[in-house]
């Protein structure tokens, strides 16, 4: 009587995918929304009244009820003054403004403007958060610089105006304010400077423009390159060219380095590391011309991975040396892109070296992490799940076992959730790797921490599944049957629980208890032609065999007559 193999009965234990990385930006935003604020997700009823006012005055002004809206923006300030959150106040503060420009009541609008501007000035002052929190709270800034300026050339202040549009696009720059706000103020800015006229300068202006939406064409190029690369997608470097093509026809330096670091993030991809030193060097020349460090510090890696290839480790150490000076951080970051698109293409070896170098880079790192030292050990914690998952596919159980003991011991004040996911890495490695015993104990963990986070029934069931297998793998298939049987209870998916019976009555066979298996077996029959057409048969001769070793020979000729039908 044909059994499937037990670890087939693993499969979507592993849960590479839940644990694939990905760069810090859900930790990055979390603390531009709390850690700057000062407060904590727990905080969730403190901005229960704040919320609800400011999406009600939002839908009022939308609706174009403006006294409405301003009742609700004064009914937010003032939940404002009395919450922790730095941000409220000022964010209440521009959206009045808002609602004051659209009923055109623009002395109040300026009055309500310049106050918000004052607390985001407060919140810089007080260095709160991290460069790229500080950089958000600027952008903001600098866009209420333009909406002011908007306001008193409104007002037909325009001397005042002009002073106020040029530093609102003098901060926009520095800060990287997105190119259509920037656009935005430059057109008012040269409508106004024509009013003055100063007609030159209001066509220099109006050039920039030109420039900027070319480089939101490169940028756009780049985006669109980037998904496809994630994707594995060999289109991607289409998209990296003409990013490049465009940005250089604009002169625009930055985005045409950052499309020739990602044509050489591609090539090594692709093996060809004589073009991918090309690019590197040429993205080298202009970063180090324009100064930009991140970009200098990428291609300086690239340089190194290419002389690493090459068995070049001497000049390949110095370049990563010189690289980890700027920032051991963006090192990390490039070693963990090359190897995400390894593993997406399923090149599970060449992945695993550049998962190791972006581990080391990180631990090698004195820089601050963007979110913090919780957001690093998170991102780091991923790359690590992900080596033990390239380990775990080339059968390297040793070295994969190693990292998910490491994963366990990071992850002590984790979630039991989070910890759950790891013990259940763990089982299927130790599993493959015919390590049995060692397999059940992790999902004996596995299910207490299952219990202790009151997960429902159904998480339970793949679980017990597992157990089951290692049970009956270790010939101990009473506790096979009793686990199998939770499973089936514990499921309401129909197909999962008819995966579960199979198994049981599978057992059951084996153990020549055919009346049982027989009547497990029983359970099967309607679901039969759901079953994929390769499984049908196989199914259908084992329901055969348990009705005939049961004496149930009616029913045993019925469905070997099927099996006959299915052959014609």
């Amino acid at each position: 009587m044909p059994v499937s193999g037990f670890t087939k009965r693993f499969t979507g234990l592993s849960g590479a995918s839940r644990w694939a990385p990905a760069p810090p930006v859900v930790a990055v935003l979390l603390a531009v929304l709390l850690s700057i604020a000062g407060c904590s997700p727990d905080a969730g009823n403190a901005d229960e009244n704040w919320t609800k006012y400011m999406s009600q005055a939002t839908q009022a002004w939308h609706q174009n009820n403006y006294p409405q809206a301003e009742n609700l923006l004064n009914a937010a300030i003032k939940e404002a003054e009395h919450g922790d959150n730095l941000l409220w106040q000022p964010e209440s503060w521009a959206l009045l403004g808002d609602v004051q420009v659209s009923g055109h009541k623009l002395v109040d609008a300026e009055a309500s403007y310049r106050r918000a501007l004052a607390l985001y000035e407060n919140i810089l002052a007080q260095k709160a958060g991290d460069a790229l929190q500080r950089r958000s709270v600027l952008r903001t800034h600098a866009e209420l610089l333009g909406k002011i300026a908007d306001v008193i050339a409104g007002e037909g202040k325009l001397k005042e105006a002009e002073t106020d549009y040029s530093q609102a696009l003098e901060e926009g720059k520095k800060c990287f304010i997105s190119l259509d706000v920037q656009n935005k103020i430059t057109g008012r800015y040269a409508k106004l400077l024509k009013a003055l006229n100063k007609s030159n300068e209001a066509a220099q202006l109006e050039s920039e423009i030109v420039a900027n939406e070319g480089v939101k064409t490169a940028q756009s190029e780049l985006e669109e390159g980037e998904k496809l690369f994630d994707k594995c997608d060999d289109n991607a470097k289409v998209k990296f060219l003409t990013a490049r093509t465009i940005a250089r026809q604009h002169q625009q330096r930055q985005e045409e380095t950052s499309a020739l670091l990602l044509l050489a993030q591609t090539e090594v991809c692709d093996g060809d590391q004589e073009q991918a030193q090309r690019y590197a060097q040429e993205a080298k020349v202009i970063a180090r011309q324009s100064g930009e460090k991140e970009q200098i510090c990428d291609s300086l890696t690239i340089l190194s991975i290419v002389k690493e290839a090459r068995g070049e480790r001497q000049a390949a150490a110095q370049l990563l040396q010189e690289a980890q000076k700027i920032n051991a951080n963006f090192c990390a970051i490039v070693f963990s892109s090359i190897a995400c698109h390894h593993l997406g293409k399923l090149h599970y070896d060449r992945a695993v070296p550049f998962f190791k170098h972006a581990i080391e880079m990180l631990d090698r790192s004195d820089h601050p992490w963007n979110g913090g030292a919780l957001a690093r050990l998170d991102w780091r914690n991923q790359n690590l799940a992900a080596l033990g998952n390239c380990y775990h596919e080339i059968h390297d159980y040793d070295a994969a076992q190693k990292v998910y003991a490491e994963l366990l011991s990071n992850s002590k004040n984790a979630p039991p959730s989070e910890r759950a996911k790891i013990l259940d890495l763990q089982a299927t490695n130790y599993y493959d790797g015919e390590k049995v015993s060692e397999s059940l104990t992790a999902l004996q963990q596995e299910m207490a921490l299952i219990k202790a986070n009151n997960s429902s029934k159904e998480a339970l069931a793949p679980v017990l599944n597992c157990m089951a297998s290692c049970y009956l793998a270790l010939k101990r298939p009473k506790e096979a049957e009793s686990c199998w049987r939770d499973a089936i209870a514990s499921t309401s998916n129909e197909m999962q629980r008819a995966i579960y019976q199979r198994h049981l009555a599978a057992t059951y066979f084996d153990e020549q208890k055919y009346p049982e298996a027989s009547a497990m077996y029983q359970n099967l029959l309607p679901l039969v032609d759901k079953a994929p057409a390769q499984v049908r048969v196989t199914l259908l001769k084992e329901i055969g065999a348990a009705f005939r070793k049961a004496h149930r020979y009616a029913e045993a000729e019925k469905v070997e007559q099927s099996i006959r039908q299915q052959a014609d």
